[in-house]
């Protein structure tokens, strides 16, 4: 979890609840006297790109003072967000459903779902943590996942590969097998991931698109804007990532550019590096939208891609062994208890369950 220059003392186990991991960026801004810095109640309204003064221009609302204000600014950091703009799955027939129908971004607690018989659609994070949560006071739970195939369930809850169809008012339509499949459920919960927020940026004049379907053109290494290298965006790269170590070398790589300590390709290379990427995701079988996807091989290589060509600290190969651990073997073979273990890294090659 930790960013490579602020070590979590205070966390004792390896998988801390989520009160521990704001606790922990508080305490990190705190330390960088990063409070300061921070317009809290300030609504980003607009961002374009001044091509005469060759600048940005930032338009931000202060919703305390009720003010609008425009500033200038030679470069720009874009943090778009990942976790905070719910992505509903574009069914026609999703208000036809009259049970209890929430994005698992407001789910809160398990107590609603007593006695229910409920279909959880995805199989990331959020799905199944949601599905073993509610089994323990649900009648049944049909948990739609077509990503990885997690074991042992509890008896009450039955994991699908299957593509979601349609809902009816009282069921939930599925694909499997070339056969339409329905389900009668009281409750759905979508954990279909989330949007990028970029509703704020003049796209033409920034040198980006935004796409339909969540990805954006214009970024070399799903970060820096090709076009106008003075802005850079932050944590587009999703699915097998660890955040906060991932977004520390790709802030170490950006800093450095815009100090002229490394230099930034050609914006020719920087295009055939991109297509190049894409071409290999394609010959693959990847989607469009899964341009900035990245599993455990190819965000270790990312990162030392990074790492390389900036001469940065590289992250301990041992945190990067025992994630690729988790992911691949621990986390699927034991679903239930997985969260029960601890580690503890003996060296940058070593780590040891403790």
């Amino acid at each position: 979890m930790e960013f490579p220059d602020f070590p979590a003392e205070n966390c004792t186990e390896s998988y801390v609840h989520h009160t521990e991991v704001v606790r922990y960026l508080r305490d990190y801004s705190s330390h960088f006297c990063l409070d300061k810095l921070i317009r809290f109640h300030h609504y980003l309204k607009q961002l374009s790109r001044d091509h005469t003064n060759d600048c940005w221009n930032i338009t931000v609302h202060d919703l305390t003072e009720n003010l609008t204000f425009t500033r200038q600014f030679d470069i720009v950091i874009l943090c778009p967000g990942r976790h905070s703009v719910p992505n509903w799955p574009s069914i026609k027939s999703l208000n036809s459903f009259t049970g209890r129908m929430i994005h698992s971004h407001d789910y809160r607690c398990r107590e609603p779902y007593t006695g229910h018989r409920v279909a959880v659609v995805g199989g990331g994070p959020s799905g199944i943590d949601i599905a073993l949560e509610i089994s323990k006071v649900a009648d049944d739970v049909i948990f739609i996942n077509r990503t990885k195939h997690f074991q042992p369930l509890p008896d009450n809850v039955h994991q699908i590969n299957a593509t979601l169809q349609g809902f009816k008012a009282k069921s939930i339509v599925i694909r499997k097998d070339e056969k339409t499949v329905e389900f009668a459920v009281d409750s759905v919960i979508l954990a279909t991931g989330y949007r990028f927020n970029l509703s704020y940026l003049d796209q033409e004049s920034c040198g980006l698109h935004w796409n339909a379907n969540d990805t954006i053109d214009g970024l070399y290494r799903h970060m820096i804007n090709i076009e106008h290298p003075s802005m850079a965006l932050m944590g587009v790269c999703q699915r097998s990532v660890l955040p906060f170590p991932l977004y520390h070398q790709q802030i170490q790589y950006y800093l450095r550019a815009l100090a002229s300590e490394i230099q930034l390709p050609s914006q020719k290379e920087m295009i055939e590096e991109v297509n190049c990427d894409l071409f290999l995701r394609k010959s693959i079988g990847m989607r469009d939208r899964d341009r900035h996807c990245l599993n455990v091989k190819s965000l270790i290589e990312y990162l030392r891609r990074l790492e390389r060509d900036a001469n940065l600290t590289p992250l301990a190969a041992a945190k990067l062994k025992l994630f690729e651990e988790i992911e691949h073997r621990i986390r699927t073979q034991d679903i239930i208890n997985y969260k029960k273990a601890s580690y503890r890294i003996v060296d940058e090659e070593h780590y040891e369950e403790v």
